[in-house]
């Protein structure tokens, strides 16, 4: 073999190689986690409600009920604080909207909402919080779509209509 055969071929092995350790085994890098390309397509990058644009796609844990569970996280931006949707995978996922459904059993008020968008059922949870000495609303939109169930909630003050117009534009 030539010199440049074998430049060559070392060219192409690199290249080989260097593409395995930037997209992953299983998915896409995206700040040194390697996330499921499927599941990142759960996370909307454009035609986004006003306000939110899309900081980084990472891995996390959710705990819903006493459980912990991994998950694909989207986090965004939204005017001065943060926006997220998360996406948890499981077998059976309504299992998973029933045990942090349970996480409300105790509440004296109904804080289920069940409303409609992108073809399938969904639900506002409404929980209070303390802000600036004043309680306030905090909303989250679950809901199941095949084997996942999503989550998406604003971190700051905001009203229910732009937290489920921030579900919706997942598309799922």
């Amino acid at each position: 073999m030539s010199i440049k055969s074998i430049s060559l071929l070392i060219l192409l092995a690199t290249a080989v190689l260097l593409s395995g350790c930037i997209s992953g085994k299983d998915g896409i890098k995206v700040n040194n986690s390697t996330i499921n390309t499927t599941e990142s397509g759960f996370f909307p990058k454009t035609n986004l409600p006003p306000g939110f644009s899309l900081e980084t796609i990472h891995e996390t844990e959710v705990k819903i009920g006493n459980s912990s569970f991994n998950a694909t996280e989207g986090l965004y931006k939204y005017n001065s604080g943060y926006a997220e949707i998360q996406a948890v995978k499981h077998e059976k996922p309504t299992i998973l909207i029933d045990l942090y459904r349970s996480q409300y059993k105790e509440a004296n008020y109904n804080p289920f909402e069940e409303i409609s968008f992108n073809d399938h059922n969904a639900t506002i949870v409404t929980d209070y919080v303390i802000r600036n000495g004043k309680q306030e609303p905090k909303y989250t939109v679950i809901w199941t779509n095949g084997s996942h169930m999503f989550l998406a909630f604003n971190e700051e003050q905001t009203d229910s209509k732009t937290v489920v117009a921030f579900a919706t534009a997942s598309g799922y």
